[in-house]
């Protein structure tokens, strides 16, 4: 009896950190045209990677049974924040063609939405504002990939999930928290990955996942 052939993942793993768990996606186009889906605005109910995948869709039910206990998280309100509140903090909207920093998406605060130039790209920094023992980011990383005469583009996208623990239960948190993290990697890869195929993009693993 044949065995059929299990089909790969359009992205690459790497393998976690105690703080950061990575996944890895190219693309065969330039990195604006990724750029502008990556770190495309909320659009009514369009599908957004960050806003719609399960494992942050799970999420956003469950803090919002704490909050209803706890109440808000630190950060849910522009002066909960130690720096103070910032000047654009609003809620993201159709009318914007891409995220800013100080854009609310779901239960992320845009950090920071950046070209890069070397390598061209983009850079895209969500900070959770969730209950947690620690500080959640969700780092995205749009980069140009080098090719040979006569090859088309290619771009490469990097996905982080990071926890950074604070006090003791957060320490303790993190080692309960990594395959939790992986699973969220895992569902933000994928809807990235439905996202850009939406889009006429075609996602495929990097030759090498990095480390």
């Amino acid at each position: 009896m044949r065995r059929t052939p299990v089909a790969r993942a359009p992205w690459g793993r790497a393998l976690p950190r105690p703080t950061r768990s990575r996944r890895t996606v190219e693309v065969a186009a330039d990195p604006e045209v990724v750029t502008a889906v990556l770190a495309a605005a909320p659009a009514g109910a369009e599908p957004r990677w960050y806003r719609d995948a399960v494992p942050l869709r799970f999420r956003a039910v469950l803090d919002g049974w704490v909050s209803q206990v706890l109440g808000p998280p630190a950060g849910a309100a522009p002066s909960a924040r130690p720096d103070g509140p910032r000047e654009r903090l609003r809620e993201a909207t159709a009318d914007d063609a891409f995220l800013a920093a100080g854009d609310r998406a779901g239960f992320w605060e845009v950090d920071d939405s950046a070209t890069t130039a070397t390598p061209p790209g983009h850079r895209l920094v969500l900070r959770a504002v969730v209950h947690a023992p620690g500080e959640v980011l969700l780092r995205a990383v749009v980069a140009g990939v080098a090719h040979g005469p006569g090859a088309g583009p290619r771009t490469r996208v990097t996905l982080d999930v990071e926890l950074h623990p604070r006090g003791l239960l957060g320490a303790l948190y993190l080692a309960a928290d990594l395959p939790a993290r992986e699973v969220v990697v895992e569902g933000v890869a994928h809807a990235l990955v439905a996202d850009l195929r939406r889009a006429g993009l075609t996602p495929t693993p990097p030759p090498a996942a990095g480390r």
